[in-house]
């Protein structure tokens, strides 16, 4: 049973660095939708503002093909709203149907962004658990002896 607390106190102690990267990186990447989607959204204020003298749709239905924001707006905070986009995106929880008539940067955006949190970011964090439970397995007699 001490192996294993060593183990899991091991492992939480090495994946600190991790973490931090990880975290850089979702913040990277949240700074980038942030922006496409700021400015995603002066586009469409600009062409409401141009449309809307000769326009007679009533606000209360939107059109079937309106263009909106790349994320959701869960807190009211542009900038948390991109962080939790992120999260999603890296934990492979996003909804892409929002990326309808974008630009080719944005889907760039998202390859990247899915190919290094999920792929490479967490292989890397199957790789550090397995090397620290070689590590404790190795030296399980000399750390029972302690």
């Amino acid at each position: 049973m001490a192996i294993y607390v060593i183990l899991v106190i091991r492992t939480i102690r090495e994946i600190a660095y991790f973490t931090i990267m990880f975290l850089g990186c979702i913040f990277t990447f949240a700074n980038a939708i942030y922006i496409l989607n700021r400015q995603r959204l002066s586009e469409i204020a600009q062409a409401e503002i141009e449309i809307a003298p000769t326009n007679n749709v009533t606000e209360s239905e939107p059109a079937e093909d309106e263009i909106g924001p790349l994320y959701d707006d869960a807190v009211g905070n542009g900038v948390i709203n991109a962080i939790l986009a992120e999260f999603r995106i890296g934990f492979a929880m996003f909804e892409n149907d929002k990326y309808t008539d974008v630009p080719n940067l944005v889907w760039i955006y998202f390859l990247l962004a899915t190919l290094i949190t999920q792929v490479i970011f967490l292989n890397m964090i199957i790789n550090l658990m397995g090397v620290t439970f070689t590590d404790v397995d190795e030296n399980t007699n000399r750390l029972l002896l302690q």
